[in-house]
């Protein structure tokens, strides 16, 4: 069963997200096939209402099973006299029917066969919703930082230690502007299990330790990555140049972090390689099933020449894990 078949019965019970709902329908439309299965399910939810009430006892109910009580005893006692004293130790048989245990197989069968993968539809669903939570307090964080700083959001520099993506969330933190308790985990842990180092700190450690630093920084951003800039040729030379507040609102700026083999084109493990959240300039953080999601539909974890680096142009996208740099072959 694919991940989108398994959204059907989501899409029945009006459980999904918006942009779930409409890539369902769209994969409706392009798979007419699936109207049948749509069916199955339906005629399996309306027949699984019809006991979702209590049926009313019957109004005499009370005198009938005192009086089927009176009648019941009065034949133990009688027959009790007549039996053997062996045919009295004899146990009355427990359990249910074989037909009763049957029937409950059965629907333990089908109910179950519907209700696991719809319930864990939903634990996935619940897991993109809090990384998408996540995603929107570092914006709030992101935007902040660039009211500060003449609407420029945290830039990676060219030289170390600000050289690599991961330097997003110390720079946040020196500002005061990350939240308190903020799990950098995708799916999200308990909060506060990331210690948050200084930019001062890492300068310090990247000047005395470079292999601790380098060991370090694969998990400053924890599970989620960062624009890495772009390039501009300005009077013959090529500058870095990092996204502003005044950027196109569909630029991307922080999406779930790519997988550890980027060239092999997977999209990021956070939720078992279905798709990635991706957070936009303009605040909207929502789940893509394809890297194909920038501006002009380009990978958003690789620039126009398939490398893990700053972009080519404003909208070459490329959102770098904790250790990814702007420039990893050491040119400019």
């Amino acid at each position: 069963m694919t991940a989108m078949q398994e959204n059907l019965a989501g899409y029945l019970l009006k459980a999904l997200d918006s942009e779930t709902q409409r890539q369902v329908e769209s994969y409706l439309r392009e798979h007419p096939e699936e109207q049948e299965t749509l069916r199955k399910l339906q005629r399996t939810f309306q027949r699984l209402s019809l006991d979702k009430g209590d049926p009313a006892p019957p109004a005499d109910l009370r005198f009938r099973t005192l009086a089927r009580i009176a009648e019941m005893r009065c034949q133990t006692s009688s027959l009790s006299r007549r039996m053997e004293p062996s045919r009295r130790s004899i146990r009355p048989r427990l359990g249910w029917p074989r037909a009763d245990l049957v029937v409950a197989a059965v629907l333990m069968l089908v109910v179950g066969g519907i209700a696991l993968p719809f319930l864990m539809q939903v634990s996935r669903q619940q897991q993109v919703l809090a990384c998408q939570n996540n995603l929107r307090l570092l914006h709030r964080a992101l935007f902040n930082y660039g009211d500060l700083h003449d609407g420029a959001f945290p830039k990676i520099e060219v030289e170390p230690p600000k050289n690599v993506a991961g330097m997003v969330i110390p720079m946040l933190n020196d500002s005061g502007l990350l939240h308190d308790g903020l799990p950098l985990d995708c799916p999200p842990r308990k909060p506060g299990r990331n210690s948050v180092k200084t930019v001062q700190e890492l300068e310090d450690l990247q000047a005395q330790d470079p292999d601790g630093f380098r060991r370090l920084v694969s998990d400053l951003a924890g599970s989620y990555a960062y624009t890495l800039g772009y390039q501009k040729k300005l009077d013959n030379e090529w500058m870095l140049f990092g996204l502003c507040q005044q950027d196109d609102n569909h630029l991307p700026i922080m999406s779930d972090r790519p997988h550890s083999n980027v060239m092999e084109g997977a999209n990021s493990p956070n939720h078992g390689y279905r798709g990635q959240n991706v957070l936009y300039i303009g605040g909207n953080a929502r789940f893509a099933n394809s890297r194909l999601v920038g501006v002009n539909g380009d990978d958003i974890f690789l620039n126009h020449h398939k490398h893990v680096a700053a972009g080519d142009d404003l909208l070459d996208t490329v959102l770098g894990s904790s250790s990814a740099s702007p420039f990893p072959f050491g040119d400019q």
